[in-house]
């Protein structure tokens, strides 16, 4: 597998390139499987990507979100 690098000039072209690619991934996913599964973060960062996600043609009743936690914490 290779890698690709994208620039974006700015925050909200980030965005909105990564929101059509997870929407792209997930219509794939339904139209294969009738569903799909997305993992995303909590917290403030990603709300300009939730917020561009909820403004897409996507049927969000077909899509299994679940959050994750990158964050280490000790077992001490």
């Amino acid at each position: 597998m290779s890698l690709i690098e994208n620039k974006f000039k700015t925050k909200a072209e980030l965005e909105t390139n990564l929101a059509s690619a997870i929407v792209a991934q997930l219509n794939k996913d339904i139209k294969q499987s009738g569903k799909a599964v997305i993992a995303v973060s909590g917290g403030s960062t990603p709300k300009a990507l939730f917020e561009e996600l909820s403004n897409t043609d996507l049927d969000w009743s077909k899509v299994i979100v679940t959050l994750i936690d990158e964050r280490w914490v000790d077992n001490a």
